[in-house]
């Protein structure tokens, strides 16, 4: 059976009804033969008889040929399906060109037959009986070109509307538009009692020229367009006053809008754009200022200086040019939107020297423009002076001096409110008050010079930037002083020194801080600045008395004080009214308030933890630090003089350090004086009975005692404080004296030469106190009370009261430079009979101001020492 195609009859082609053809019908398409034809059989054929096929063939045969026939019959239904998937979308697509060749020819043929009706009426209209004379024809020809003249408008119109609003010259875009309008309107006119309507001049344009209705039909699409882009337009800041009234005019002439309203969108624009670039700019990602990005700091505090900047130029040139459109500029003037609005009703061009070109427009101007200029200069007169309507007399053409102001005002109002919230943003950014103290110089310098606004809106930017200054600087000055006390904090709870060389002055003198090393050559002066500051503040600490460990815990305190402090004195020489100066003090010493009165508390707890533990060496240590700590605070440091709390506070910042520090020297003297006179009454004479001696010379116990409490005082760090030292020195040296004194009353007779002569040596030394400004009545009663017991004891003894104190002044002018610190200043008070008259002793004065001893006299050592080997005699043996 060979392959057929599908065939289509000629009358289903052109019928316009038929759309697609159906999978049925394609089907249908495909000729069915059946199995039994007029054509002759085939050789080999079966027969179509079946009692003839069963009696010529057996049932084998019959059953081979049936499956045969039935594979053939599936073979070719397969070949038909292939086919039909094959060819079917060539159908569709067929089907479909037929419909859209039937639908155009349908439409040739109408307009053919409307063609061939149109000129069968024109032949029997009835011909003029007269000719027609050389006049009618020249007016029939005018007649002729300015409709074409008409048309030609219409027909340039779009595309050069297009252009203009291309190039944003909305204001001619608007008059160009209207003109059309108008045009368009002259055109369609049709009044039969007009003699110069087209009807009476022998034209029907309506009828005769389709064109002009679709051609105006494209150019009124045109005005939503206008309308939509110079209101857009409105949000660019950096056009001119004269290219933003311009399009103000254009909404006002094109869309009917008052100008209190144009005034009220044209705010409403700006506003857009400026919360559209403010929330922009808060969105950008800061870095972090720490560690290598520390370099992008200049980079963050350039870009947050463009990003206000900007926003100020908004906000600036926004409210200028609101002022200049719709303010007078002097008394007696009109603003720049009435004059322009008098100038498109005025009979003649203006003749002001100062008006804007770019509001200088009228028709022929704009014609003049126009591809087909010259063309167009045949246009009627009504259309080429053909001006805008504009009723100056009404309220929609004006607006009040009051309304202007109120709404400027509110602008400025709400635009400044939202530049001071994006620019707190902004400055959260910045890390360092002299970036954020530069920005707000420049700002300032920026509104005073390139602004143009007036001085009432300056103050008012200027107020809300300071605002917002203001508190970024008081946030990182209150960053700066919690993250002080929190360091200071953390290095008093770790700062527990183990050993007296951690924070031993006399340590320290011996250890210099190390010398810094020579720059490579040719290295220039920047080199040697930073080691050379180093080891300079190196040697002033250690001058001034400050270990290692105490200066750490103080600079926590000092150099963020001193940091702020510079601040401070860095914005009241900027600040010429002093005004945001006075206003960061007075809010900064709220937070400065806070933290002193944290320190305090923090000092106040660990004294208590400090002065309650037990007596271990460690504590007597951390006492000593503590005390050194509290003396500096109270006394020498620079951190309540920097830091600058309320004259209150400091007052009683300073009070409550130097109570603190005499509680903990009142509890390190009840614990070093309980243990020294301990040790002297279980060791010295006064609780044991001996033979008298015949040396007048105390006990090695009391000057081991005496030695060891003025290195006491000595390790406590006082030397820098000599009449802090003298207070302690003398308080300590009393109890010392009234401890030993509370010991038990033996009998006269107990008491040795040795043991009587410790307190003529205890009365010398105290003598030398009286008259000084530390003196106090305590002094008094343990000198009496020594004076008592000494002539009571030089009863029993073979020495007089009086050899025995001349013998003690003796020995102290001996060992004053082994006893400094429990003798007072040497510079107030010298011993009357503590120097000879010889000259060559006046040269020791300096040295040793209680008087130079007697070198002629033999003196026995007070305290034990090696004696020096025979061997190596110059050989200085140390205790």
């Amino acid at each position: 059976m060979a392959r057929q195609t599908p065939v289509t009859s000629p009358a289903s082609s052109t019928a316009p009804s038929q759309s697609l053809l159906s999978p049925a019908s394609v089907f249908k398409l495909v000729p069915t033969t059946p199995l039994q034809t007029t054509a002759p059989p085939r050789p080999g054929a079966l027969p179509a008889d079946p009692d003839e096929l069963f009696t010529r063939y057996t049932i084998a045969e019959v059953k081979t040929r049936q499956l045969q026939l039935r594979a053939d019959a599936e073979a070719k239904q397969e070949e038909l399906r292939v086919m039909v998937g094959e060819r079917y979308r060539d159908l569709l697509q067929a089907s479909t060109s037929i419909v859209l060749l039937s639908k155009s020819a349908q439409r040739v043929h109408d307009a053919l037959e409307e063609i061939k009706g149109a000129i069968s009426s024109h032949e029997h209209m009835k011909l003029p009986t007269h000719a027609a004379d050389a006049s009618k024809g020249d007016n029939h020809l005018d007649t002729l070109q300015a409709l074409s003249a008409h048309v030609k408008l219409l027909l340039d119109a779009p595309e050069h509307l297009w252009r203009l609003i291309e190039r944003e010259k909305f204001f001619q875009a608007a008059w160009l538009f209207l003109l059309a309008r108008v045009v368009h309107q002259a055109l369609v006119q049709d009044d039969d009692q007009d003699d110069d309507s087209w009807i009476n001049r022998g034209i029907d344009v309506m009828e005769q020229f389709p064109i002009v209705q679709r051609q105006w039909e494209t150019i009124s699409h045109f005005r939503t367009q206008i309308i939509h882009k110079a209101t857009l337009s409105l949000r660019s800041f950096e056009k001119s006053t004269e290219d933003t009234c311009a399009t103000m005019l254009t909404l006002h002439i094109l869309d009917a809008r008052p100008l209190t309203e144009t005034l009220t969108m044209y705010f409403t624009q700006r506003t857009r754009m400026l919360n559209t670039f403010l929330n922009k700019s808060a969105d950008i990602p800061h870095l972090e200022v720490s560690g290598s990005a520390s370099g992008l700091a200049p980079q963050r505090a350039a870009e947050n200086r463009a990003s206000l900047q900007r926003a100020l130029e908004i906000i600036s040139r926004t409210v200028v040019t609101a002022r200049e459109i719709f303010s007078s500029p002097a008394e007696g003037d009109r603003p720049l939107a009435v004059r322009a609005l008098e100038h498109i009703q005025a009979e003649s061009p203006s003749t002001e020297d100062d008006f804007p070109s770019e509001l200088l427009l009228d028709t022929l101007s704009l014609l003049s423009t126009l591809p087909s200029s010259s063309y167009l200069q045949i246009l009627p007169p009504s259309i080429k002076s053909y001006k805008p309507y504009v009723d100056l007399e009404s309220q929609s053409s004006t607006v009040s001096p009051a309304a202007v102001a109120e709404a400027l005002d509110r602008w400025f109002q709400q635009s400044t409110a939202s530049l001071q919230t994006a620019f707190q943003k902004w400055l959260s950014g910045l890390e360092t008050v002299t970036q954020v103290w530069n920005l707000r110089t420049f700002i300032h310098k920026w509104l005073g010079d390139s602004s143009h606004l007036t001085a009432e809106d300056r103050d008012v930017l200027g107020d809300a930037i300071d605002e917002a200054v203001s508190g970024r600087i008081l946030a990182i000055w209150k960053a700066i002083l919690v993250k002080s006390g929190q360091a200071f904090t953390d290095k008093l709870v770790v700062v527990v020194p183990t050993s007296e060389i951690q924070h031993s002055l006399v340590a320290q003198l011996y250890h210099p801080p190390a010398v810094p090393s020579l720059p490579p050559p040719g290295s220039g002066p920047a080199v040697f600045i930073g080691p050379f500051h180093k080891y300079s503040s190196a040697l002033s600490h250690q001058l001034d008395g400050r270990t290692e460990i105490l200066d750490s815990v103080l600079e926590s305190l000092e150099a963020p004080a001193e940091a702020i402090w510079q601040d401070l004195r860095r914005i009241e020489l900027a600040d010429q009214e002093k005004k945001l100066a006075k206003q960061l003090r007075q809010q900064y010493r709220v937070a400065a308030d806070e933290l002193c009165s944290e320190i305090l508390s923090t000092l106040k707890d660990l004294t208590e933890k400090v002065v309650d533990a037990s007596g271990t060496v460690s504590n007597t240590e951390s006492q000593k630090l503590l005390s050194r700590l509290l003396l500096e605070l109270s006394t020498t440091s620079s951190f309540i003089y920097n830091v600058e709390p309320d004259e209150s506070m400091s007052k009683a910042f300073k009070a409550s350090t130097l109570e603190l520090f005499n509680h903990v020297i009142s509890c390190w003297k009840e614990r070093i004086i309980g243990a020294l006179a301990s040790n002297y009454l279980t060791q010295s004479p006064l609780s044991q009975t001996r033979d008298a001696e015949t040396t007048l010379s105390p006990t090695e116990v009391l000057m081991n005692c005496l030695h060891t409490l003025s290195t006491s005082l000595f390790s406590l760090g006082l030397a820098q404080s000599p009449m802090r030292l003298d207070v302690v020195a003398l308080g300590s040296l009393v109890s010392f004296c009234a401890s030993i004194s509370k010991g038990n009353e033996l009998p006269q007779n107990s008491y040795s030469a040795p043991a009587i002569f410790d307190l003529a040596m205890l009365h010398t030394i105290l003598l030398t106190w009286q008259g000084q400004d530390c003196a106090d009545q305590r002094l008094d009663e343990a000198i009496s009370s020594l004076d008592a017991r000494l002539a009571s004891l030089a009863k029993s003894s073979i020495f007089s009261e009086r050899e025995m104190k001349a013998a003690a002044r003796n020995l102290l002018m001996r060992t004053q430079m082994v006893l400094p610190a429990l003798l007072p200043s040497p510079s107030t008070v010298v011993l009357k009979d503590s120097s000879s008259d010889k000259a060559s002793d006046k040269s020791l004065a300096a040295l040793l101001p209680y008087g130079v001893p007697a070198t002629d006299t033999q003196f026995h050592p007070v305290f034990s020492v090696a004696k020096p080997s025979s061997r190596f005699t110059l050989l200085n043996v140390e205790q």
